[in-house]
Formats: structure tokens, sequence, C-alpha cells
């Protein structure tokens, strides 16, 4: 299998940025009721892998609270140093490999 390269690496990151926000806004509401759907509550353990901007990353950190953790991997994290919570983690790292 080929290397195939990060197809966001070499944007604006502005452009990037607004991009990333403008999915969220689109998304984040159908996927924290399908989360909230398969029962996501405080204590849990959470793998969010390609967290974008990281308002799920966030969101999730609030819904587990203090005793759960969420662990955020992204290949360029740049856009995560809005973590909000202790709970939240954010490496960086290739998922396939990590």
């Amino acid at each position: 299998m080929t290397e195939a390269a990060y197809v966001f690496q070499r944007v604006d990151d502005r452009r990037e940025w607004e991009r990333l926000r403008a999915i969220e806004g689109v998304f984040d509401p159908a996927s924290r009721r399908r989360l909230l759907a398969t029962g996501l509550k405080a204590g849990w353990h959470c793998l969010e892998v390609g967290p974008g901007a990281g308002s799920i990353m966030n969101w999730m950190g609030e819904v587990v609270g203090s005793t759960g953790q969420v662990v955020a991997v992204d290949l360029d994290p740049k856009f995560l140093s809005n973590k909000e919570q202790p709970n939240v983690s954010v490496v960086q790292a290739e998922i396939r490999t990590a």
C-alpha cells in the first residue's frame, strides 16, 4: 500500500478553519444525537479520530465528565488548541500506525 499525502496539509489555515467550523455547524447536531443514542454518559472513555476543529471532542469531554476520558487523534492537530477539559487529550499520530 502506498502512502497518500494528507489532502488538507497544504491549505491556507484561515480557509481550513472556516471549512472545519462550517462542517461542525452542519453535522454536530446529528453527531451529538447519535453519540447520545449509543448511551454516551459520564465515565465513558472515548476516542475521536480526525477531530477537525474540536467541537465534538470538547462536547464529549463535557458529557463524560471528570470520571471519563476523551482521546482525540489527528495527523495535524493545529486547530485543537481549544482543548477545554482536563479529561481531553490530543495525540498527533497516524491512526493506522498509532
